[in-house]
């Protein structure tokens, strides 16, 4: 995985959802370091929103965290029931996904599974996603780790990206994680 194969996937975190997380503050602050970490290295980053006129838009806090921000409207679960979202894909080609957002046990479960099976190399930073109830959200990271989803965390989803401290973004990024 590094900056010019792989892109972020942020799905759902709208304001009727995120005010029912669990641990929800913690994830969000989570979620703000990797986007910002990601406009730092030059990494897209696809937003979606399911629902809108029932789930409310995007949390300023999320929404902030990009200088590029725009989402694509879905009605499915997976994001690869949403066509344009199918279509940013065939135009960034990228190889590997890292997936933040919620409901874990629902919306990033089959949407991992979903990219899985679509040939990429799917991963879900554990600190940037949830559920209502923390047992759906330890399930459906078990099943996707089974599934041969990986799992890490924001500060090493970034660290790897990096790849060495002498990437000229290395200080940046430093200074985001701490």
């Amino acid at each position: 995985m590094n900056q010019r194969d792989t892109i972020v996937v942020s799905i759902d975190f709208q304001k009727r959802l995120v005010s029912a997380m669990a641990d929800a503050e913690s994830m969000l602050d989570e979620a703000v370091k990797i986007l910002k970490g990601a406009d730092i290295l030059g990494i897209p980053v696809l937003f979606t929103q399911q629902y809108t006129k029932g789930l409310g838009d995007t949390v300023p806090k999320i929404k902030d965290a990009s200088s590029d921000f725009s989402y694509i409207e879905k009605q499915s679960f997976s994001v690869m029931g949403a066509k344009e979202f199918s279509d940013r894909l065939d135009e960034l080609k990228p190889e590997n996904i890292i997936i933040i957002g919620i409901e874990m046990h629902i919306c990033v479960l089959q949407s991992a599974l979903d990219l899985l099976d679509e040939g990429f190399n799917v991963f879900v930073a554990a600190d940037c996603v949830s559920s209502r109830k923390r047992f759906d959200k330890e399930v459906a990271l078990d099943r996707l780790q089974a599934k041969g989803v990986e799992l890490l965390t924001v500060e090493a989803a970034l660290f790897q990206l990096l790849s060495s401290m002498e990437n000229p973004d290395f200080r940046k990024i430093s200074k985001l994680i701490k």
